[in-house]
């Protein structure tokens, strides 16, 4: 009889948002290695249901999402005007006054519906193992009150800090508390995943944890194959520069690539930067304070959409922000960009986690000096870059989920296969 999985985290296809990518990518490695898999995600309304993804022969059951906890989660947009400033300050006030008065997080009232679809699915099954993937923390508290009730090994699977998060405002006391809060719950895991090394040494060193591991993000390498036979020319003459994804406010700053493109004529002729699915009031402050440079903004378009906008890229951007905490993130957006095998500018401190692996690997550029962007950009334009890469395979999801497996099976007490 094979194994059964059971998998916790909010965001499943059909969502489509980064944060469902990593979670149906352990779903599905599980399964082709003869797991069976059972899955309980959240169905936001705030996120649309455009990511395709083949989830046959998994069972994948959806709780409904609150009105309030959705309104929360979303992204205000600034309004224009006078009037529509103030009220937009207001909302936003709202929003973190709400969210503060609700500990540990808002995403609190998901915990017991979790632990309810989850009793209910082991009355018909017994799962030999229990994964459950974060942000948000609410789906580590599930799944520990799960893995007690059902005496299953647990496993808690980290794409993000949440006590450590600089993102997390609250009170200064609030990050204290937040840490035991965190210790405590995750004290009950056999394994604790992190995907950079800034995580790992969080989770070991400040919070105690020797059993936390290192499991980053990775390409498909199949997908990749596909991807890139399938890739058409660009219907732009000259280099087309993408970004996929929300800038958080002013968090997530493209000004280093703007300040290169206006260093030279010549780039600001033949360069185009687009942003799909960013915050349209922010890409319109950059427009406004970059006049020279061709910025373009776009709705936030399918998964399949993107994808066919990212083969016809010059190039894909990547944006860390310049404090102490991003140098450690290795954020999922770089490793999904990976698969179509064109080069990388990743607009963050040379010292960070991810400028390293760029630089290391030869996958395009890292840097957060306009010179330098600008000489990058050149050396694209003259065909002195490369116009493609080809990833190493240790950075490529197989490659990192053959760790997790590993892992997995010891915990269930086995190799995990049966």
């Amino acid at each position: 009889m094979s194994r059964k999985l059971l998998l916790l985290t909010y965001a499943f296809p059909p969502a489509n948002i980064i944060g469902a990518v990593r979670p149906y990518q352990i779903a599905r490695y599980f399964q082709d290695r003869g797991w069976n898999v059972s899955v309980i995600s959240c169905a936001d309304s705030t996120i649309q249901d455009t990511y395709v993804a083949d989830v046959s022969g998994m069972t994948s059951m959806r709780i409904a999402v609150p009105r309030l906890v959705c309104w929360l989660n979303a992204i205000s947009a600034r309004k224009s005007g006078f009037l529509g400033k103030w009220a937009s300050i207001a909302e936003r006030g709202l929003k973190f006054l709400v969210r503060s008065a609700i500990y540990p997080e808002h995403f609190r009232s998901l915990a017991p519906e979790y632990v309810r679809e989850a009793l209910q699915l082991a009355q018909n099954k017994r799962f030999d193992l229990l994964i459950s993937s974060a942000l948000p923390f609410t789906v580590h508290v599930a799944g520990r009150q799960v893995a007690e009730q059902l005496g299953v090994p647990w496993i808690a699977d980290n794409r993000d800090l949440w006590a450590a998060s600089p993102y997390r405002k609250g009170a200064f006391f609030r990050r204290w508390l937040d840490r035991r809060y965190e210790r405590r719950i995750l004290s009950g895991a056999k394994l604790v995943l992190g995907v950079s090394s800034g995580m790992i040494d969080y989770y070991r060193d400040v919070q105690g944890f020797p059993n936390a591991l290192l499991v980053m993000n990775g390409y498909s390498r199949a997908d990749g194959r596909e991807k890139q036979a399938s890739a058409k020319l660009a219907d732009y003459v000259g280099l087309d520069i993408v970004y996929g994804g929300i800038l958080y406010g002013t968090l997530r700053d493209p000004s280093p690539l703007l300040k290169a493109i206006c260093l030279d004529d010549r780039l600001q002729q033949k360069t185009r930067v687009r942003f799909f699915g960013s915050e349209r009031d922010r890409v319109a402050a950059l427009s406004n304070s970059f006049e020279r440079c061709n910025i373009q903004w776009h709705e936030r378009v399918s998964k399949t959409e993107i994808g066919e906008i990212y083969r016809g890229a010059s190039l894909l951007l990547v944006i860390l922000g310049s404090s102490d905490f991003e140098n450690g993130v290795l954020t999922g957006k770089f490793f999904e960009y990976l698969a179509f095998g064109k080069p990388v500018l990743a607009v963050a401190p040379e010292n960070s986690e991810l400028a390293k692996i760029v630089n290391q690997y030869g996958l395009g550029l890292a840097s957060d000096d306009p010179a330098r962007i600008s000489a990058y950009l050149n050396s694209l334009l003259e065909g002195t870059a490369p116009a493609v890469m080809e990833p190493p395979v240790e950075l490529s999801i197989e490659f990192q989920l053959s760790r997790l497996y590993d892992a997995c099976g010891l915990a269930a007490g086995g190799d995990g296969e049966k």
